[in-house]
């Protein structure tokens, strides 16, 4: 597929080691987006003005096009400092595949490069819209339970790629789910915005699905987490729908907050455990008037300070035309 070749979206997967997996552990499989504060509108940042806003939001579109940098963790929510290190016999028993805009999809293939994981897609002319991004890997059997018979462990991270070709507008709306056979256990939103996949907006309802075999799962327990520590558990109804509201949306260090949403699911018919992933980018709400009023004032200001220079310049201006009339009347008369 012509969105993986050489130029494009760049992916450094570097993936760390939590210890012994355990269904029952917070280790899971997830997708951490570098900077991601680069991939948001700072229309909601206090530090920086309008014309910042409007110069961030130019590049925002030129972002969107460009090589992104991901890290592929298996280990707690947020990343530890030292988690571990990257095991290349491990990297071997990941299969990493992307699905473009257009459905087709290709896996990838994990290589070694210095400390990390090198993929490049897309390239930079490939087609604009939602890359679907999947990983999935077995943790051997074990007794989830209790009950004495062993499950197989799978473990699924899927992250959703915006690609603008410095053009945002494009691509339109689309389903995340991959096919069932791809990844059995998949949580998402129920759509991906034009604007971007992963990014949710604070204080604002959205809609995401569970779906296992390409079923809706109901009653399934969602297990949300935000890097500052606030979590939260949802269940979702007999559609596989359930409906959150982010409440944080600043971290420590940047003007919004990551979310990760975990599910798992027990099939005993099978004797497997599915635990899967996907992250969220949460944005403060919009617009957030307050945080501009410096800037609305110094121009409301200058509006009306040029509005009545304009006048008395009109003023003036009629001022010596009428002088001029007169003056020329007199001079009439006079003859």
């Amino acid at each position: 597929m012509d969105f993986l070749k050489t130029g494009g979206l760049a992916l450094v997967l570097l993936w760390w080691l939590a210890g012994p997996v355990s269904a029952q552990s917070k280790s899971v499989l997830w997708w951490e987006l570098e900077h991601p504060a680069r991939y948001v509108n700072g229309y909601n940042d206090p530090a920086r003005d309008i014309w910042e806003v409007r110069n961030e939001a130019e590049l925002l579109r030129q972002r969107l096009g460009q090589p992104k940098r991901l890290l592929l963790h298996q280990g707690p929510f947020p990343a530890q400092e030292g988690q571990g290190t990257q095991d290349a016999v491990q990297l071997r028993q990941v299969r990493v595949w992307i699905t473009g805009p257009n459905g087709d999809q290709q896996d990838v293939s994990l290589q070694n490069s210095g400390g990390g994981i090198e993929i490049e897609v897309p390239q930079e002319d490939a087609a604009s819209g939602i890359y679907l991004l999947g990983s999935h890997s077995t943790a051997g059997w074990q007794d989830v339970d209790g009950d004495g018979a062993k499950e197989q462990i799978h473990y699924y991270g899927k992250f959703l790629l915006r690609h603008g070709s410095n053009d945002v507008s494009n691509g339109g709306e689309r389903e995340v789910f991959f096919p069932a056979g791809d990844m059995p256990l998949e949580i998402g939103p129920v759509q991906a915005s034009r604007y971007s996949g992963i990014i949710q907006i604070a204080h604002r309802p959205h809609a995401m699905a569970v779906s296992y075999r390409g079923e809706p799962l109901a009653d399934a327990e969602v297990t949300v987490l935000t890097e500052r520590g606030w979590q939260t558990r949802l269940t979702t109804g007999s559609g596989g729908r359930f409906e959150i509201v982010p409440v944080a949306s600043r971290g420590a260090d940047r003007n919004c907050e990551l979310y990760l949403y975990i599910v798992s699911h027990h099939d005993r018919q099978r004797g497997e455990y599915h635990i899967a992933t996907i992250p969220m980018i949460v944005d403060p709400p919009w617009p957030e008037w307050s945080h501009y009023t410096t800037t609305f004032i110094t121009w409301g200001l200058a509006g009306t300070l040029f509005s009545a220079l304009l006048a008395f310049g009109l003023i003036q201006r009629r001022r010596r035309r009428n002088l001029a009339r007169l003056a020329h009347f007199k001079e009439a008369s006079c003859v």
